[in-house]
């Protein structure tokens, strides 16, 4: 199995952090709170401005995978019809 380097793991904790549903609706400094405690009993130093920094990018990267998959939904959604009954 692969090793995953600090900065990757740290990634994985950000990104179940982000998506968990019992944070769903709550404001991104909250969030940024909740993935402080996260990182800190995972044994990882807290730098403010890279978490910051590394959450926007990856909440940049889901609403862009989010719009590309609905784009292609659009697109071919007729496709799809009948799917479910295979």
């Amino acid at each position: 199995m692969v090793e995953l380097t600090d900065r990757e793991k740290k990634i994985v904790h950000m990104i179940t952090t982000m998506l968990n549903p019992a944070l769903k609706d709550v404001p991104f400094n909250i969030k940024t709170k909740a993935l402080q405690s996260v990182l800190l009993v995972a044994g990882f130093r807290w730098d403010e401005e890279e978490a910051t920094d590394m959450m926007q990018a990856i909440d940049m990267q889901i609403k862009a995978g989010s719009q590309a998959a609905m784009g292609m939904l659009g697109k071919y959604g007729h496709l799809l019809k009948g799917l479910d009954k295979l």
